[in-house]
């Protein structure tokens, strides 16, 4: 959430005070800079860092106990950062600038919500797993019952913008945006799915 708000902000920043083409890369190492010094301020906030050789046996120790567990989140953090960012470094590589912008401009207005709902649902689900694995660790009902939630739950929103996208973005950002918009209802698609799976995203950590 930190980043996501971190790289609008960035973004406005550099087009009004810095624009060029290279204006979206420096807002997206920026708010990746910013996410991290954050969480590095919580952490360094709520925990007390007086490492002694103790701690350090005990730290290498859950290490070597949960050493399994990168194999399984690397893979999927890693295809979710190509997957968020690969179609602005080809787009970048392949189309002009306006079109890279009106690109980015839809993603940021739709990613901001379903990011904020998407990472809500997802702790809920999380929680839920957690408790169904420790009392049965049958988790394969569940996770198609929340598949079928998740569907339902976004499909009306994802048709609407699939329908009306382009009207939608003239009616509230103005008709130099329709082509956003017009953008927006090409990839509904592909958000309806990347928003079902993001929030099922935290599944291999129970």
């Amino acid at each position: 959430i930190i980043q996501s708000f971190s790289f609008v902000l960035f973004s406005l920043f550099f087009y009004f005070f810095n624009k060029n083409f290279l204006s979206l890369s420096y807002s997206f190492i920026l708010s990746f800079l910013t996410a991290d010094l954050f969480a590095f301020y919580i952490l360094k906030k709520n925990i007390k860092f007086n490492f002694n050789l103790s701690q350090i046996r005990t730290l290498a120790r859950i290490a070597i106990k949960y050493k399994s567990f990168p194999y399984y989140q690397f893979p999927g953090v890693l295809l979710n950062n190509i997957k968020e960012n690969g179609s602005t470094i080809f787009i970048s590589w392949l189309f002009s600038p306006i079109v890279l912008g009106n690109y980015s401009f839809s993603l940021r207005v739709l990613r901001m919500p379903l990011n904020f709902i998407g990472f809500a649902i997802g702790q809920v689900l999380f929680k839920r797993f957690d408790e169904i694995k420790r009392k049965s660790g049958d988790l394969q009902k569940t996770f198609k019952r929340a598949i079928i939630f998740l569907s339902m739950l976004s499909f009306p929103f994802f048709l609407i913008l699939f329908l009306w996208g382009d009207k939608i973005f003239i009616f509230i950002f103005g008709s130099k945006w329709g082509i956003a918009g017009y953008y927006s209802q090409i990839f509904s698609p592909w958000l309806f799915i990347n928003f079902i799976a993001s929030s099922l995203s935290l599944l291999p950590a129970v």
